[in-house]
């Protein structure tokens, strides 16, 4: 995906990505501006904005503070938006043939540390032993197995296992 915008394209002048989601199938690629505005941005498979937006800063459902990545949860068959900085990961229904629709539908709250939890990405097994499970990659130093309910199976200590090598802060995982 080749997304070129000038940052007079988007509101708020503070364009700072920081990951994607796309549906399996659909016209669209949605967009987190994690660094910058806190908000979701749909874009055309193509690289063009759509000129819509949803989110923006806040705590409430909907709003996210650092909403670091996106993935779509073939489990659920929705997006799930980690919200760093508001220690959760929510859940948005879209119509993948729409850009209209980004609609709130569930938190997982405090994965893996509870309210220190700092999830930056959220990842379902697509196949294999651990299928219906999901993995959670934490800021803070740990990754969290989850089981299809989302509630938390095991914690690997990845900063106590590996942090003299240089390893203390996660951002992304995956079941091989």
């Amino acid at each position: 995906l080749s997304v070129s915008l000038c940052y007079t394209c988007i509101p708020r002048c503070r364009y700072r990505p920081t990951w994607f989601g796309i549906p399996p199938s659909g016209p669209y690629v949605w967009l987190v501006d994690g660094y910058g505005s806190s908000n979701v941005y749909p874009f055309t498979r193509d690289g063009k904005w759509t000129g819509k937006t949803f989110g923006g800063t806040g705590s409430e459902h909907g709003k996210f503070h650092t909403c670091h990545a996106m993935t779509w949860d073939p489990r659920v068959k929705q997006m799930a938006v980690s919200d760093r900085a508001n220690h959760r990961v929510e859940y948005f229904q879209i119509d993948e043939t729409s850009d209209d629709t980004f609609t709130y539908t569930k938190t997982v709250d405090g994965l893996p540390t509870g309210n220190g939890s700092l999830p930056c990405d959220i990842r379902a097994a697509p196949v294999g032993p651990a299928l219906g499970m999901a993995i959670v990659a934490g800021l803070e130093g740990n990754i969290a197995i989850l089981n299809e309910q989302n509630q938390l199976v095991s914690t690997v200590d990845v900063a106590g296992l590996i942090g003299h090598l240089g390893s203390i802060h996660p951002h992304d995982a995956l079941f091989l």
